[in-house]
């Protein structure tokens, strides 16, 4: 049985449905819930023009460079700012369905901090943006690497319809299968593919 789910908090339209459905199947399974924002290192730095013109003639890599420091302190404000607000969004949305969930910030490479938590819990819910190349990289990532079942919402997610399970004979496949067991057993109404 699902004891313990990981929701990974972030900026995107995407956010909000993910934390609804992880807080509500917390809620129907009785497990513990944590939200996990992670602070990119990336956010505050850039390749400089020169860099970038001349690296692919090199055949170098790109050097990174920190934010001239007047975009740092920005950059650090709307951070500050973003986290405030997905904390403000999920202490309402645990509210709403009576449970205390539990809200962490972590520094670190997004993809490696998601892996590395999802390792300590029971399952893991992610929310998906279409059509931004670098939340799809990082969702590739997470279901080929992750040891626990992910289920993925995306900014129009609703609790009805088909659920769709990827199988393919692994242990982590059957505690897919399980999971989604778990979420029809739940509250979840429609069928599962």
């Amino acid at each position: 049985m699902i004891k313990s789910i990981l929701v990974a908090v972030h900026r995107s339209p995407a956010a909000r449905p993910a934390m609804a459905l992880a807080a509500r199947l917390a809620r129907a399974g009785g497990a513990r819930l944590t939200g996990l924002y992670v602070e990119d290192p990336s956010r505050f730095v850039y390749v400089p023009l020169l860099t970038a013109a001349t690296s692919p003639i090199l055949g170098e890599p790109p050097v990174m460079a920190p934010l001239p420091p007047g975009e740092m302190l920005a950059e650090e404000e709307r951070q500050e700012q973003e986290e405030r607000e997905l904390s403000r969004t999920f202490t309402e949305i645990c509210q709403t369905e009576k449970l205390s969930g539990a809200f962490q910030i972590l520094q670190g490479q997004i993809d490696e901090l998601l892996l590395e938590r999802a390792r300590r819990v029971d399952l893991m819910v992610l929310g998906y943006d279409r059509g931004h190349a670098a939340a799809e990289v990082l969702l590739e990532r997470v279901l080929r690497a992750s040891v626990r079942p992910v289920v993925v919402v995306s900014e129009d997610a609703r609790l009805t319809g088909p659920m769709m399970v990827a199988y393919d004979g692994t242990p982590a496949a059957q505690r897919g299968l399980a999971v989604a067991a778990a979420l029809v057993g739940g509250g979840f109404t429609g069928d599962v593919t």
